[in-house]
C-alpha cells in the first residue's frame, strides 16, 4: 500500500467500525489490486484483529449475510470479491448498496408468507482483483484502496502474526477511546469533494479531528476521491470529449467517435458486461442522449482536433452542451492531457484507455 493517504484512510476506517452507529453513513472500503499476491488478504486479516465485531469470509451468499446482520452487529470483511458475481447478483448488490446509509433495510418474505425486514447498515470492506468485478454504485460508496506488489529488491515487511497481543491491545485502546470520544457529526469538509465523497469521508474526518489529524485526513480525502472519480467510465468519457474538443466550439458525432477511437477508448458498458469495443457514432449519440438527454444538432466543423475530416456538415454537438456536465462531473481538467499519453494501455474502471 504505497500511498500514505491510503494507509491513513484504512486506519481511520478500522476505527470507524467502532463508532459508525453515530453517523449517517458507513463508507465501503474497496481494497483492489491489478493482479494477485498484492496483500489484500493480509490486509483483511490485519483489519480483523482491530475492527469491531469482525466477520471475515473468503466467500459468502446473500442469505448468509442477511443472517449475520440479523443476529449480530458485524463488520463485514469479504475477500475474493471478484468471485462473488456481484454484477449478476442483484440481491447481493442491493445489500451492499443499502448498507451504506443508516436505517438501510431490505424486505424479504419469511415463514408463513410474512414479510421480514433485514437491517443492513454495517461496515463493509471488500477485496478484489480489479474494480471491474464491482458495481459502479458500490465503487461510488467506497473509499478505494489500490494495493501493489512489493518492488523487487525492497525489504520485505514483517510476516503478519494475527495473534500478536499488540493487535488485541490496540482494539482495547480504540474501545476505551470511543467511550469518551467527542465526534462532530458534521465536520468541515473539503470543498473539492462532491456530495457522495463527503458522505464517505465525514465519519473518517470527524475521527481524525478528534485525534488531531484533521489536516492529513482532508488531504487524503481530496487525493483519494479524485482517483475514485477517474475510475468512473462516464467521467472518463466526458474527460475524453473535453480533450478532443480542445478550444473548438463544435464537433460532429462522427468526428468525435473517431477521435475517441484514436485515443484508444474501449467501452465495455456501464456494467462492464459487454466486449470491449470503440464507441461507434450511433452508440455514442445514444449513450449521451440516454445519460444526459443530449440531442445532436446539425453543425459545421470549425477547426477543432477533427482537422482533416472534411468540411461537410453533420449531426453533432456544440461545446456549450457539455460545459455544465464538465462542471458537475469533472470540474478540473488536470487529468485530461494524460488521456492522450499512449505509453501504455491500462484498464480504468470500465474503460480501457491509453493513459
Amino acid at each position: 500500500m504505497p500511498s500514505p493517504h491510503e494507509r491513513l484512510a484504512c486506519a481511520l476506517w478500522v476505527i470507524h467500525t467502532h463508532v459508525f452507529g453515530r453517523f449517517e453513513h458507513s463508507p465501503r472500503l474497496a481494497v483492489l489490486s491489478p493482479v494477485r499476491r498484492c496483500g489484500k488478504t493480509t490486509f483483511l486479516i490485519l483489519a480483523e484483529t482491530m475492527c469491531s465485531y469482525p466477520d471475515r469470509s473468503d466467500g459468502t451468499t446473500t442469505a448468509a449475510l442477511y443472517q449475520t446482520l440479523l443476529e449480530d452487529e458485524a463488520t463485514l470483511l469479504l475477500d475474493e470479491g471478484d468471485n462473488l458475481g456481484l454484477l449478476q447478483n442483484k440481491e447481493l448488490r442491493q445489500l451492499m448498496h443499502a448498507g451504506f446509509q443508516r436505517g438501510g433495510t431490505i424486505d424479504r418474505g419469511g415463514p408463513g408468507g410474512r414479510k421480514r425486514k433485514y437491517p443492513v447498515y454495517a461496515p463493509l470492506a471488500i477485496a478484489a482483483i480489479d474494480m471491474s468485478s464491482l458495481s459502479l454504485p458500490l465503487i461510488d460508496r467506497s473509499i478505494v484502496i489500490m494495493m501493489r506488489r512489493r518492488p523487487h529488491g525492497n525489504p520485505r515487511l514483517p510476516r503478519l502474526n494475527k495473534y500478536d497481543p499488540k493487535f488485541a491491545a490496540t482494539r482495547r485502546q480504540i474501545e476505551y477511546w470511543k467511550a469518551d470520544a467527542r465526534l462532530d457529526p458534521d465536520p468541515e469538509m473539503p470543498k473539492q469533494l462532491d456530495d457522495r465523497a463527503q458522505d464517505c469521508w465525514r465519519v473518517l474526518i470527524s475521527i481524525a479531528d478528534a485525534l488531531g489529524m484533521g489536516r492529513k485526513a482532508r488531504e487524503a480525502a481530496v487525493a483519494l476521491s479524485a482517483k475514485r472519480e477517474e475510475s468512473d467510465p462516464v467521467v472518463m468519457l466526458l474527460r475524453g470529449i473535453r480533450w478532443v474538443l480542445g478550444a473548438a466550439d463544435r464537433i460532429t458525432s462522427l468526428a468525435l467517435a473517431e477521435a475517441l477511437k484514436e485515443l484508444g477508448f474501449q467501452w465495455t458498458g456501464l456494467r462492464d458486461d459487454k466486449p470491449a469495443h470503440p464507441l461507434k457514432q450511433g452508440e455514442l449519440s445514444h449513450l449521451l442522449h440516454k445519460l444526459f438527454d443530449l440531442e445532436t444538432i446539425t453543425v459545421w466543423p470549425a477547426g477543432s482536433r477533427e482537422r482533416g475530416r472534411g468540411a461537410a456538415s453533420g449531426k453533432g454537438y456544440f461545446r456549450r452542451q457539455f460545459e455544465e456536465l464538465w462542471t458537475s462531473y469533472c470540474p478540473d481538467d488536470e487529468g485530461d492531457e494524460d488521456i492522450a499519453d499512449a505509453d501504455k494501455i491500462v484498464h480504468i474502471g470500465h474503460f480501457k484507455t491509453d493513459t
